[in-house]
């Protein structure tokens, strides 16, 4: 469905390597006592290999009072050993929600709070995506060409009856689109 891809970005599900500040809290490390050694995990979906490891400590630094502290280490990737250039402490930022609770954020380093930082081979250390440099999969496969067809009937009619090969192929994609969004809508 949509173009192909019209950019050579690497998207967010090409990296395997990323911390999820939800894993973190779920396994309950924000809540123990800082400075155990801590190890995570990266495994596939489809077969559940190892992809990477990676060992961590949380500490208490930061503006919130915790951090993630990342040792020198190598980065064991599908096999492969990969500098992470070094150490790297990423703090964590305690936000109380209006309905009460606290909900942690990871703190990139260019201020900005994240759910996920991605590993890169290229970075040194974490980085969030607008860093990184990464779009998702669903953004690169989207035709915005095909939405202004639809919204504008009178425009869509004269793409379907364009003597222009691909004008005409553009109006019957944007044309199948708005069916299934009706279709899905119960007509």
């Amino acid at each position: 469905m949509g173009r192909d891809r019209w950019t050579t970005r690497l998207t967010v599900e090409q990296c395997p390597i990323f911390l999820d500040v939800q894993v973190f809290r779920r396994s309950g490390a924000l809540k123990e006592s800082p400075g155990l050694p801590r190890e995570l995990t990266w495994k596939t979906s489809e077969n559940g290999a190892t992809v990477g490891h990676l060992r961590y400590r949380v500490t208490q630094e930061g503006p919130s009072g915790l951090a993630l502290y990342f040792p020198p280490q190598l980065v064991a990737v599908n096999g492969l050993f990969i500098p992470d250039g070094g150490d790297q402490l990423i703090a964590l930022e305690a936000v109380r929600p209006h309905l009460g609770g606290v909900r942690y954020w990871l703190k990139c380093e260019c201020g900005k709070r994240a759910g996920r930082l991605y590993l890169l081979v290229a970075a040194a250390g974490f980085r969030c995506r607008r860093c990184a440099n990464l779009t998702y999969r669903s953004a690169q496969r989207h035709d915005a060409r095909k939405d202004a067809l639809c919204r504008n009937p009178a425009l869509l009619g004269a793409a379907l009856r364009s003597r222009k090969p691909r004008r005409r192929t553009l109006g019957m994609g944007a044309f199948t689109q708005q069916l299934r969004r009706e279709q899905k809508r119960g007509w």
